[in-house]
């Protein structure tokens, strides 16, 4: 529903006389190898899923490594690109020459452009506007900030990318507000007043939800006590940290297990040399 809270809130389409709204969609692929299980491709697949039963007057491009079911809707058009997956390869990486397959005006009708990069959104306007003389709205959604309070042990960022992007576009929508407190007081270091409220009136939360059949219709009450980290177990995830805190709870409690949902063989490594009982570490989940 993030697309429509947007629209809401700084796009007016009322202004704009027509049937049905293009809206091309930036890429944002991680995992070019398994598209299907891409989290930009399932955040898509259910914001346009949920967007169509409420309005019939949206008409999606989207540039992708290849095909993929999951986007493939009636009022969807999968334009396959070339474009690398390593993420932090992939946000720098801009190729004019495919833009321009998108961004020409002339011979592609766009009303709004929907980017999951802010770090983009500079490089996507300063191409329409200088060498197509257009200036069509753009509106993101930001799934990671390289803030301090995320990756503190970064020697190098893409922070001040994410920040200049942000200020490119009508209204970025992050996952809390809790998020964008943290963001603005970082940027007190580096921004003026005017800029921070600039921020201020761009930035919105955005609570993606849950689709409603995987909500359970019964609580188990009668459950083991359990910890999940539920990302991946690397250092930037703060896998280290996690670590050292249930070293401490350990001494002070055993009665509660840990799963760890993406653990890999170096996160398995250190649970190893950490612990002598690894027993209370899950590495599948519950079977059901």
């Amino acid at each position: 529903m993030s697309l429509q809270q947007f629209l809401d809130n700084d796009v007016d389409l009322s202004k704009v006389n027509k049937s049905t709204y293009q809206i091309l969609v930036a890429p944002n692929v991680t995992c070019a190898s398994n598209l299907d299980k891409d989290s930009y491709v399932l955040v898509m697949e259910n914001v346009i899923k949920s967007l169509n039963k409420i309005r019939d007057d949206l008409f999606f491009h989207i540039p992708i490594t290849s095909y993929t079911r999951r986007l493939d809707f009636e009022n969807t058009q999968q334009h396959i690109i070339k474009i690398p997956s390593f993420p932090n390869t992939m946000r720098c990486h801009y190729d004019v020459f495919t833009w321009n397959q998108f961004l020409d005006t002339r011979k592609t009708e766009v009303d709004i452009i929907w980017t999951h990069l802010p770090e983009q959104a500079s490089n996507i306007r300063n191409h329409i506007v200088n060498l197509y003389g257009t200036d069509i709205p753009i509106v993101c959604y930001s799934h990671w900030i390289e803030s301090k309070e995320f990756n503190p042990g970064l020697t190098t960022s893409m922070y001040h990318n994410n920040i200049t992007g942000m200020l490119q576009v009508k209204k970025c929508g992050l996952n809390t507000q809790t998020q964008i407190d943290a963001i603005l007081e970082e940027a007190e270091e580096h921004y003026s007043q005017k800029t921070i409220d600039k921020l201020k009136n761009i930035m919105i939360p955005l609570y993606l939800g849950i689709e409603e059949d995987k909500i359970s219709k019964s609580v188990n009450t009668n459950t083991d006590k359990v910890i999940v980290f539920n990302h991946r177990t690397k250092e930037y995830r703060g896998w280290k940290n996690f670590i050292k805190i249930i070293q401490e709870l350990r001494k002070q409690r055993q009665d509660f297990k840990v799963f760890c949902s993406m653990i890999d063989p170096s996160g398995q490594a250190l649970v190893k040399k950490s612990f002598d009982d690894t027993s209370f570490f899950d590495y599948h989940g519950p079977s059901d």
